[in-house]
């Protein structure tokens, strides 16, 4: 898993995002049920498993999503 591939899987929804490098979730709002904060930027720090290129691109973390907004 990658972000790109992530943003792929979720063509047509706003928001994408990947947890422990290999799980992709898609939506169109945040939901706000429960309060939440920002992660810690070491809380997202498990490398993206399908960057074989040496980038160092991070999906997530345990129990800890990166979420990315889509524009255009």
């Amino acid at each position: 898993m990658t972000n790109l591939m992530c943003s792929r899987i979720c063509a047509g929804f706003k928001y994408f995002g990947t947890e422990i490098g290999i799980d992709c979730y898609c939506g169109n709002r945040i939901e706000e049920r429960t309060p939440s904060a920002k992660a810690n930027e070491w809380d997202c720090s498990v490398k993206c498993p399908g960057n074989n290129r040496g980038r160092k691109e991070v999906c997530g973390g345990d129990w800890s999503i990166s979420i990315w907004e889509k524009t255009g």
